[in-house]
């Protein structure tokens, strides 16, 4: 959680700015720098994972201070993570 709310996440952006990554690209999209914000609310590849965690969450869920802050969207947050399969290596 921290290293998310703080942008030290494993994603390719940062593994890049440490060169331990080859590029920043989303390694899902290869359209975007694989940010935070890109990974949770607009990486393309994991938009059917994202519905079902806007849906749960309803309204404000599309703002990462609440996806990252509230106590109640954390948990929906790291399901939705789960799901992505994104951090499985690490």
């Amino acid at each position: 959680l921290i290293q998310l709310r703080t942008g030290h996440a494993p994603l390719n952006k940062h593994l890049y700015n440490m060169k331990s990554a080859d590029s920043p690209i989303c390694p899902a999209c290869e359209d975007a720098h694989e940010t935070v914000h890109h990974f949770l609310l607009s990486c393309p590849v994991y938009e059917c994972h994202r519905r079902d965690l806007f849906f749960k969450l309803r309204r404000g869920s599309r703002s990462l201070a609440t996806l990252l802050l509230s106590l109640k969207a954390i948990k929906h947050t790291f399901k939705f993570i789960g799901k992505t399969g994104r951090f499985k290596r690490t």
